[in-house]
């Protein structure tokens, strides 16, 4: 379906239908007929941009959070990824090989692995 070497381009770690789900579920044409990624449009806002603020309500989760961490990714630096456990009454944090911030396109199988893994956890401690 894609041309190899504009595949490439995109991204390549996905899988074809990887990028044909997000070209369907992902992606909307502006008014000028681009393409672009569909999100909350008041995320733009400076305050929701740099969420400090969010910090406080992070120290109230209080069940067993994982953040998934894509090693390569350019969005979610491990320090910062770290600084959300440290935050979390109960949290964790495991670090996807091969994975960017796109961690379930980049690598699918990885992060199932890890998830599995702290849901199987998870239920092994709340059985004792």
């Amino acid at each position: 379906m894609w041309n190899s070497a504009i595949r490439w381009q995109i991204e390549p770690r996905q899988s074809d239908d990887f990028i044909t789900y997000q070209v369907g579920y992902a992606i909307e044409c502006d008014d000028k007929g681009r393409l672009i990624f569909k999100y909350d449009r008041a995320l733009r806002s400076t305050e929701l941009r740099s969420p400090e603020w969010l910090w406080e309500y992070l120290q109230e989760v209080i069940c067993p959070t994982l953040v998934v961490h894509g090693q390569e990714s350019d969005v979610l630096v491990a320090e910062i990824a770290q600084r959300m456990v440290d935050t979390l009454a109960f949290g964790s944090v495991v670090d996807i090989e091969h994975a960017g911030h796109s961690i379930l396109g980049d690598n699918p199988r990885g992060f199932e692995v890890a998830v599995r893994r702290f849901l199987s956890s998870d239920s092994e401690s709340a059985r004792m």
